[in-house]
Formats: C-alpha cells, structure tokens, sequence
C-alpha cells in the first residue's frame, strides 16, 4: 500500500478490548457517539462523521464451542436483536470473538478462500447469520503468510482463526484496506491482536456492488 493510502479508521481487537482511532481530521467531523446497552456478550457503539451516515461498531464475546446449545443460540438471537434495530441505510461494523471457524470455502459476496480449512458448528451459525443479514466476512478477503492470519494459538500451539472483523452491505468492499493479526499471541488469552484499516469514503472508479445473498430453506444462495 503506497503512502497516498491513509484510511481513516483503524480497529484493533483482541480477546478483551476493541479499540477504534480516528485521524485528527476525522474526529473534528465527528457529530456524536453513543454506547449502547446491548445483552451479555454484545455491546454496541454508535457514531457519525458529518456529512457520512450513522455507523454502528457492535463488539461481540461468543460462546466457545463447548458450551450448550441453547446459550450459542441466545447469543445469536440477541445478536440478531441488535442487528434488527439498526436502520437499513446505516453501517456496521461487527467485531470480536466470535470463537467460530469459517473455513476457507467461497460464498460470494460474504467470504473468500483466504482462510484456514476447518469449519466448526458455530462457524456454521455465524455463517447462516452472515447470509442472513448480508455480511461480509473481511478476514477472508487477504492472502496473509499464517502470522497474519491466525487469530489465536492455544497452550498445545493449536492455531485458529475465530476472531473476526465483519461489515454490512452499506459499507463497499474497496473501503476495507486490510485486515490482519498484528502482534505475537497474548500469553494469558492465546488470542493476537488483529487490526482492520477502513477506508472512510469509496474508492473513485470502483463500481463492485456487493453480491446479494439470501437463506432459503437453510442453504445459502448467491
């Protein structure tokens, strides 16, 4: 990326903190931010630049694989709660650990191969709630070396990806710069620190329009 690239958001995420920073000439564009009460596990940050829609950070701790059924599917309906209240027009931005794996087959519009191969039962709950709500799975999209792409390394040194940065369809795929893990795995956590560079307007000249993408009967169409 040359030094005429210079997006105006930039998050970090680990196991614990999200963190969002603005340049200088941003945050005097800057007309309000709102923090809003979400259910556990969900909370949700609200603002808006001038003359730019309303964007809404939603950072999320989901249950791990281990836990009973009937929690992971609480979390994704009081996920799909917050996503519901939000107007159609505006962004999101959905962040965290989402303690699933994707895997690296192609959805158009929604994940690339880009990834590790193994997908797991709550990668598949994520995925149906991306189809569901058109979202783009942004980690997937950058063809990373394994330092920049594995989001979490336990004591065995087993490596996954499980932490996510995902966005609606109000927000054009030539707005996301990068996305990539920054630092070496934390050692009380396992989880890296994982960084987004988002582009505040879209790119003159790109026409790409996200793929539309619909659920029907279970199965994901494109």
């Amino acid at each position: 990326m040359g030094t005429k690239e210079k997006p105006c958001l930039w998050l970090t995420i680990n196991d614990t903190t999200n963190v969002l920073s603005l340049r200088k000439q941003e945050l005097r564009k800057l007309t309000g931010a709102l923090t809003g009460h979400c259910p556990l596990r969900i909370l949700q940050t609200s603002f808006k630049l001038q003359d730019t829609v309303t964007t809404h950070i939603i950072s999320v701790y989901a249950p791990d694989i281990t836990k009973p059924s009937d929690e992971k599917e609480a979390f994704y309906e009081d996920l799909q709660k917050v996503l519901d209240r939000i107007p159609r027009m505006e962004e999101v931005i959905l962040l965290g650990d989402f303690n699933a794996r994707v895997g690296n087959g192609v959805i158009g519009g929604l994940k690339n191969r880009f990834n590790e191969e193994t997908i797991n039962e709550n990668g598949e709950r994520l995925i149906q709630t991306c189809a569901q709500n058109e979202l783009r799975v942004n980690n997937t999209f950058f063809p990373h070396k394994s330092q920049h792409k594995f989001t979490f390394e336990n004591s065995r040194g087993q490596k996954s990806v499980i932490d996510y940065v995902i966005t609606n369809k109000n927000i054009h795929p030539s707005k996301i710069l990068d996305v990539r893990v920054l630092s070496p795995a934390d050692t009380i956590t396992g989880h890296n620190l994982v960084l987004a560079k988002i582009r505040n307007e879209v790119q003159r000249g790109s026409k790409t329009k996200p793929t539309q993408i619909k659920k029907l009967n279970n199965r994901i169409v494109v």
